[in-house]
């Protein structure tokens, strides 16, 4: 498409100068009616750029939502109300959809319908100015403006792939300039302590300085100077930074941390405590880079390398073991001691498929406290110097974090520099050194011997939450072994319940194989409108072919004056009628085809939205987010923009191709036809092995985008993990890997459309040939007029046959996109509904605060092993 935008112009160009040599000064009257197509041009340019640039943030407000919806749907049970946002956001995205799709048709249609105007018009002009209607000049004429259709006819398409480019070009422009961290952690082996932190005054965003201050200049009183002083080192555009009391006021509310000079010994076990929104979390974010300094000589130091395990662990769509290993190299004995010493080898025994199970999107499949025992046993596995722990034994039962925190924190961590926040308080007698947090400030800093005597923040925080004098040791001994107990008993069922049953959990992406099957293009007819729509696209498609036919053919009876008493005032005026009707129906027929692509994309999606927000829970658990949303943001997108656009082309081309050879056919008393059987059935041959290969690699397209999807969605929400364990190359190379495969089917294509256009030349080239000779051996028996316009007719056969080949294979690779939006639309499992109107309880029900189960078993999906097995209980209403 890059290069029609340069070649064409010197197409036209070259035509215009044939005709003039041709047709001479009339060929001016036709070349202003082109002129005057220039402004259209410009205008549908900056039409569609603006409103794909417009459209673009409100696709990217519904893809959002639809990500946040779907990522949460085990949590939602608005899922109608959740559903009315989407289809509102939708709504408005489809009124640009469908303003960009009738701008595209009009041009669509302009390009055929212009040459037409055009000829008639140089035509009239030339019967006026000229004493002899001569049929060589007129259909010679008649042939260059029918050449002229080619570079009109794509212009709408370069036009959009010019809007798209330019809007995607600005978006990635806006991604490569805007603003990268400024500020990294330094690793430094010769640093005295294991971690050092100098002026940290931190905040969690860059402020928008512009957006804050508009266009008010307000004067900073005296009381706001030391505060502005911060301000002043903030990043941002510093020519239109003023100095005023909503700038600073909004900086200082962003302000995390603050006052943090911080020097920790290495090898030492520090215990980091804090009420809620004390600043806990936020210093260990901060020590990793997650949080913006604001003043520039702010500085972390690392003595070695890190490992993070967050508060909310990030768990890999990918095997146990995967996750643990993290890209290291696999060694058995280091492997074996994260397990044991992060309490998985119950859990390895319970899953099945043992550390080669599938987690799942964001550990789907696991309990919280396996995916922190799982993040844990990374941070073992990784064996860094430092490591950074973030509330780790929130997640997990009592007596597994008693565990955990001997055998691990403790044991096999012992020796590194290990920062701990938590709010097990028990623990911390054991730390050799506590951090108490208030209000994002270090409040205290020493030993657990010298803040309890000093009875301050920390004394009190260990008074109210239990950690002074209630040890109960002898009570979490007795249960721990209770527990204990009761997970021995429970697990032989269940391994026996789940051998031999291991399987993958991510299923692979449906894929269709072969020809798009007769459904699918029924589902996209019924989704337009169904018969009646379909008839009238029809019906308008063979009345404009009729009336191109009839147009040209009245120039034949022009040139020999075939119908007597007509004047050549009434042969100008039918022949102006019949390009006005042939043009207009062109028109027409677009604007159709643009108002059911819409109405179909519009059907589709709403169908499709439904069925996924409504389908099991378990559909999710197979199926990555990325897989769901590439259906809903590139495959949508595809049905919005592009397969309206290849339909109407397609259904042009075909007419205008049969059309061609019908009247070539009647002009050549059907000889053509001896030539045309045996080409097209080569034709045939070639268009089905381009079209076999193009469909598959369109679908391979496809398919090979969900990955890339999913990977990139995944990275977002561990890039704190990734950035801590500095593993960002490795992410970006797979990254970059996962680029290359999607881009390989498309490569291919390309070269696919090249094998396929010298084939067609090679066919069109034989029948103009074969028409040629025919002109030539019945000249006495054949009407010059009819051969010229036949000729005329048949130097089109090249390029319509590849229009017809290309449009439909287009169209079928597009119609994957349907295929693939239809399936979620029909053969996804839906939920039940939630209301039953004829099982409706009653309505004084319920009177009693009684629950009751009987006899009730339950697994999470068919296949896996029973959760709930045979479970009767009853509590009586009052009781607790």
């Amino acid at each position: 498409m890059f290069h029609l935008q340069w070649t064409f112009p010197i197409q036209v160009i070259v035509i215009i100068a044939l005709l003039i040599h041709v047709i001479g000064a009339p060929a001016l009257a036709g070349l202003a009616l082109l002129i005057c197509m220039v402004p259209l041009q410009v205008w549908a340019i900056k039409v569609l750029v603006n409103l794909r640039r417009s459209n673009a943030t409100t696709t990217d407000q519904r893809i959002r939502l639809t990500s946040e919806t779907l990522s949460s749907i085990r949590v939602i049970n608005w899922e109608d109300s959740f559903l009315e946002r989407i289809i509102e956001i939708r709504l408005r995205e489809l009124k640009a959809v469908i303003s960009g799709n009738l701008v595209r048709a009009v041009i669509t249609a302009s390009g055929f319908a212009i040459p037409v105007l055009a000829s008639v018009l140089t035509f009239i002009v030339y019967s006026v100015t000229s004493p002899v209607f001569d049929a060589t000049v007129i259909f010679t004429a008649l042939a260059l403006f029918n050449q002229l259709r080619g570079p009109l006819m794509w212009t709408p398409q370069m036009i959009g792939s010019w809007a798209d480019a330019r809007v995607a070009l600005g978006r990635i422009h806006a991604l490569l300039l805007s603003a990268e961290s400024e500020f990294e952690p330094i690793v430094d082996k010769r640093a005295k302590d294991a971690i050092t932190v100098e002026n940290g005054d931190f905040m969690w965003d860059v402020l928008d300085i512009d957006g804050i201050l508009g266009s008010s200049q307000i004067k900073l009183d005296g009381e706001k100077q030391q505060k502005f002083a911060i301000a002043d080192n903030l990043p941002g555009n510093r020519t239109t930074l003023e100095k005023s009391d909503k700038l600073v006021d909004s900086m200082f509310e962003r302000i995390a941390l603050k006052e943090i000079d911080l020097k920790i010994p290495k090898g030492k076990l520090v215990a980091i405590v804090g009420s809620v929104g004390s600043g806990k979390s936020s210093l260990l974010s901060a020590l990793v880079g997650q949080l913006k300094p604001v003043h520039p000589n702010a500085r972390v130091v690392f003595s070695g390398s890190v490992g993070l395990a967050a508060q909310v662990p990030w768990i890999m769509n990918a095997t146990l073991k995967e996750n643990i290993l993290f890209g290291l190299p696999f060694d058995q004995e280091r492997y074996e001691k994260a397990i044991e010493v992060c309490s998985l080898r119950h859990d390895l025994e319970v899953l099945a498929g043992g550390d080669m199970a599938e987690i799942g999107e964001k550990g789907i499949n696991l309990s919280g406290g396996q995916k922190q025992r799982v993040s844990l046993a990374r941070l073992v596995y990784c064996d860094s110097s430092i490591v950074l722990l973030d509330d780790v034994l929130s997640a997990v039962d009592a007596h597994v974090g008693k565990a955990i925190f001997n055998e691990c924190i403790s044991g096999a961590l012992k020796g590194k520099t290990r920062l701990l926040v938590t709010h097990q308080l028990h623990f911390v007698p054991q730390c050799d050194i506590i951090i108490t947090m208030k209000s994002g400030r270090i409040f205290e800093y020493g030993t657990y011997s010298e803040l309890m005597a000093a009875d301050g923040e920390f004394s009190k925080l260990m008074v109210s939450y239990g950690g002074v004098n209630s040890d109960d040791s002898d009570s979490l001994q007795s249960n721990d072994r209770i527990e204990a107990e009761f997970v021995e008993d429970t697990i032989e069922p269940t391994k026996k319940n789940v051998q031999n049953s291991g399987r993958a959990l991510v299923i692979a992406e449906d894929r269709e194989i072969g020809n798009v099957k007769t459904s699918v293009f029924l589902s996209f007819a019924v989704a337009m409108g169904g018969v009646k729509s379909v008839s009238l696209l029809l019906f308008v498609l063979v009345l404009s072919q009729s009336l191109r036919i009839s147009t040209d053919l009245w120039l034949v009876y022009w040139t020999d004056h075939s119908v007597s008493g007509l004047s050549t005032a009434a042969y100008m005026w039918i022949y102006f009628g019949l390009g006005l009707c042939q043009s207009s129906s062109i028109i027409i027929f677009s604007i159709l085809v643009a108002i059911g692509g819409t109405v179909a994309a519009k059907s589709l999606h709403q169908e499709a939205l439904k069925r996924i927000i409504h389908t099991p829970s378990s559909f999710f658990d197979t199926n990555p987010l990325g897989r769901v949303l590439n259906r809903f943001s590139r495959d949508q997108d595809v049905i919005d923009n592009t397969l309206p656009d290849s339909v109407r082309m397609f259904f042009i081309s075909f007419g205008m191709a049969i059309s061609t050879f019908c009247l070539v056919s009647y002009a050549t008393t059907g000889w053509f036809l001896v030539a045309l059987v045996p080409l097209m059935i080569s034709y045939y041959y070639v268009q089905l092995m381009y079209r076999c290969s193009a469909r598959e690699l369109k679908r391979l397209d496809a398919v090979t985008r969900s990955p890339l999807y999913s990977h990139i969605n995944e990275s977002m929400t561990g890039v704190n993990t990734i950035k801590a364990y500095r593993e960002q190359d490795r992410f970006i190379k797979k990254t970059d890997a996962l680029i290359d495969g999607n881009n390989a089917p498309y490569y291919l294509q390309q070269i696919g459309a090249r094998w396929l256009g010298m084939r067609l030349e090679y066919i069109g080239n034989t029948l103009v040939f074969v028409t040629s000779i025919f002109g030539v051996v019945s000249r006495s028996s054949i009407n010059p007029a009819l051969i010229g316009l036949a000729l005329s007719y048949v130097l089109q056969t090249t390029q319509l046959l590849q229009q017809c080949i290309r449009q439909y294979t287009e169209a079928e690779v597009q119609l994957v996109s349907i295929e693939r939006l239809h399936y979620y639309a029909t053969k996804v499992d839906t939920e039940a509904v939630g209301v039953i109107e004829s099982n409706r309880p009653a309505t004084h029900w319920p009177s009693e605060g009684v629950v009751e189960f009987k006899n009730v078993s339950m697994r999470y999906q068919p296949g896996l092993p029973l959760v709930l097995n045979e479970i009767s209980l009853k509590t009586n209403r009052y009781e607790k």
